[in-house]
């Protein structure tokens, strides 16, 4: 059994009645204990945070970063600047749609990729292949809030 992750922010999403579904150890809070409608209306009309601790997150890094990553992601890496986030699909060999999300440049060498999927290390280390690069399961080390 995967032992169960836990947000920063837990306890608050519990104290507000949070609904929260498991998968694969890490929470994801369904609606915070009022009417999901409402909740969607207040979003809708004010605003709203999300708490990402559950979107993976993987930090890839070295000389090729850039280059694994584009072998993977439909949107340009290589014309980023050093800040930018891209949003794009990942794809197989194949053209098929593994997953979507994003891809934050934070120096020439240094990126970080934000997806759903869970299990995606291995999928992005066989693609590495001959590049001189390395990909890092960095969800546990950063909670996020959007």
């Amino acid at each position: 059994m995967t032992e169960d992750k836990r947000s920063p922010l837990h306890a608050w999403h519990e104290a507000h009645g949070a609904e929260t579904m498991w998968e694969d150890g890490y929470p994801w809070t369904m609606h915070e204990g009022r009417d999901p409608l409402e909740e969607y209306e207040a979003v809708r009309t004010a605003t709203g945070i999300w708490d990402l601790f559950s979107t993976c997150k993987y930090e890839v890094t070295g000389p090729d970063a850039a280059r694994l990553i584009q072998r993977r992601f439909t949107n340009a890496v290589e014309g980023m600047q050093q800040g930018q986030v891209r949003y794009g699909a990942f794809v197989n060999d194949d053209g098929t749609m593994i997953d979507d999300g994003n891809v934050y440049r934070f120096a020439d060498d240094r990126f970080w990729v934000m997806i759903n999927t869970a299990d995606l290390q291995e999928w992005f280390r066989e693609t590495a292949g001959d590049l001189d690069a390395r990909i890092e399961h960095r969800t546990d080390d950063l909670a996020m809030i959007a």
